[in-house]
Parts: C-alpha cells; sequence; structure tokens
C-alpha cells in the first residue's frame, strides 16, 4: 500500500493585501491627526495673536485720548497767561490780584506742579506757587528750545525729579512774543508724573507686560513696572521705538530694552505730540494657554 505524501509550500510571511490596505490606512489616519493638531494649534495661536493685537491696540488708543485730552487743558491754561500777560495794566496790579488774573483757571488741575512765566532773560516774572526765591531758568531745554524757534508751539521737556516720586513731573511750554515777533520768553509749566502712572496702573496687561510713554527722542517719562531710575533714561538706539518712527508699522515683536523681556509692542503717536505710548505684551502671557 502506498502511502501518499502532500509537499507542504514554505509559510509566506508577507501580510495579505488586505492587511497592507489597513497599515497605510492606520499611518494616513496618525499622520491626518497629527496635521490637524498642529493646524489647529497653529490657528489658536494666530487667535491668540489677533486678540493681543486688538487688546493693545485699544489700550494705546485710549491711552492716547486721554494723555492728548489732559495736556491740552494743561495747555489752555499755559495760554491763559500768555492772553494774562498780554492785557493793559497787569503789570500795575498787585502781586495779589496780578495771580488771581494769571493763575486762577489752573488753581484746581489736579497733576499741576506749577506754572511760570519767564522773560527773555530766563527770569521768573511770574509764579503760580508765589515762591518768594529769585530763579532763572533759561538753561533749560525748553527755554532754548523756544529762544531758537519761534514756529515751536507746544513743548514737551524733559522730566524733572524731586524728593518724592509723586512730585516728579515733566515741562509742557509755550513760547511768548512781542508784536514783532521777537522773542518775549517762555511759560512752562509742571505736569505730574504721577497722572501718567494712575492712569497707566488701571489697564489689563498682563503678569509680565509693560507700558511706557516715550519722547519721540527715546527719552522714557514714565514706564509700569515703574522703576524710578527709569525715569528720564534714555533707550539704546536699536529699541523698536526706531522702527516704528521709520516705517509707522506696529506691532514689532523684540526684547524690551530695559528688562530684556520678549514682548510684542503696538506704538501710539500722541497726536502732534512728541509722545508715543508703547504697550507691551509678553509673548509669554499671549501664548500661555
Amino acid at each position: 500500500m502506498r502511502v501518499l505524501r502532500v509537499r507542504r509550500r514554505p509559510t509566506d510571511r508577507r501580510p495579505a493585501p488586505r492587511t497592507k490596505t489597513v497599515l497605510i490606512c492606520c499611518a494616513l489616519a496618525t499622520l491626518s491627526i497629527f496635521a490637524l493638531s498642529g493646524w489647529m494649534l497653529w490657528d489658536a495661536r494666530e487667535d491668540a495673536t489677533r486678540q493681543a493685537d486688538r487688546a493693545a491696540g485699544n489700550i494705546a488708543s485710549a491711552v492716547e485720548q486721554d494723555v492728548a485730552r489732559n495736556i491740552e487743558l494743561f495747555d489752555l491754561s499755559l495760554q491763559a497767561v500768555i492772553d494774562g500777560l498780554q492785557l493793559p495794566g497787569i503789570r500795575e496790579l498787585s502781586a495779589e490780584m496780578r495771580h488771581r488774573v494769571l493763575f486762577d483757571r489752573s488753581a484746581s488741575a489736579r497733576y499741576l506742579a506749577f506754572i511760570n512765566a519767564l522773560d527773555a532773560n530766563g527770569g521768573v516774572i511770574a509764579d503760580s506757587q508765589q515762591t518768594q526765591y529769585p530763579a532763572n531758568w533759561s538753561g533749560r531745554d525748553y527755554f532754548i528750545a523756544h529762544r531758537r524757534d519761534a514756529s515751536l508751539g507746544i513743548y514737551i521737556g524733559r522730566p524733572f525729579t524731586a524728593t518724592q516720586d509723586d512730585a516728579a513731573g515733566i515741562t509742557i511750554s509755550r513760547r511768548m512774543s512781542h508784536p514783532d515777533g521777537t522773542f518775549a520768553g517762555v511759560v512752562v509749566g509742571g505736569m505730574r508724573l504721577a497722572y501718567f502712572r494712575e492712569l497707566f496702573s488701571r489697564l489689563q496687561l498682563g503678569p509680565h507686560g509693560s507700558i511706557a510713554l516715550l519722547r519721540i527722542d527715546d527719552t522714557n517719562l514714565m514706564r509700569l513696572p515703574f522703576d524710578r531710575s527709569d525715569v528720564g533714561r534714555v533707550l539704546d538706539p536699536g529699541s523698536p521705538l526706531h522702527e516704528f518712527l521709520r516705517t509707522n508699522a506696529s506691532p514689532v515683536v523684540a526684547k524690551d530694552a530695559i528688562d530684556r523681556v520678549d514682548r510684542r509692542f503696538t506704538f501710539r503717536r500722541i497726536g502732534d505730540l512728541p509722545l508715543v505710548v508703547v504697550v507691551g505684551l509678553a509673548t509669554e502671557d499671549i501664548y500661555a494657554a
């Protein structure tokens, strides 16, 4: 009796076509999930950027309007003194009456430090504080600027310091001219920096945000977070302010020149004044979520 032996074929270890299809589909699905997740993260990041820019723009706009309005009111007090000094017989009035005529409108200004009227040589001819000591301010930046340029208009001077932070301020001044246009002196007022500090402290900037008021020559007038040593500090030539003034483009992403924190800066010029408000939202805060 013959025994039939069946020869077995070698086992084929290659996956069946159906298995291949399943593996390919799984790989594509995984890649799709990663791509979708990446797109969602990118879109969330872009949305966070848009929201931050919108919030910074709103803050800068609000500060611009508030500062412009208060400086305009302050300027009206200066112009009232200029008009008062041109009244016939003003010099013949008693000191008390002359003080009432010149400074009555500015008496209620909360952040007013002083108003002085200076003659063509820089001597004080009227003082809202009625100080008795003689003074001459011909060497101050505002006096030199107005004497040199008759068309200057309002001038924002460098900040002045004091023993107390609340008494520090900036000078705002206007030129006085004789009828023939020659230089007659300057009316200058001191505006307390406490105004800017209180205004800035009400804003929502995030844990690592900042806001600053700068002159266009890079002089820092007020900044939060506040450090007294920052008042009057001139920023480095490579500060983001230069990029804004050159291109008028905002926002600018850069390291803060003062504390080296990465921030997204939004700039806003204060009307026609040589002032810029800078809102810096930290990238760490923007993309925290």
